[in-house]
């Protein structure tokens, strides 16, 4: 097992139910592993805060942890509105 196994494991103890993301550069391995363990399916989106937003609505229909995946830098940075709007609510 690896760590991003061990993560997904983790996230779907604490209630995870599915994880929103875009692959990118970086975060390619990670988005790998995470297909192939097939232990969270995964929802590729096509614009970061649309991931955010999807985690969010997730996270408030299930009563469970909302999981949002992006690469970092410019990617995390576009997810600021909606991380911010989701903890506003």
């Amino acid at each position: 097992m690896n760590i991003t196994e061990s993560l997904l494991y983790a996230l779907k103890a604490h209630g995870a139910v599915r994880v929103f993301g875009i692959p990118g550069d970086l975060a390619l391995p990670f988005f790998r592993i995470i297909e192939e363990s097939a232990i969270l399916p995964l929802h590729t989106l096509s614009h970061e805060p649309g991931v955010g937003f999807a985690a969010d609505a997730a996270a408030r229909i299930n009563c469970a942890l909302g999981v949002a995946a992006v690469t970092y830098g410019a990617g995390a940075l576009n997810m600021v509105n909606s991380v911010a709007s989701a903890y506003a609510d």
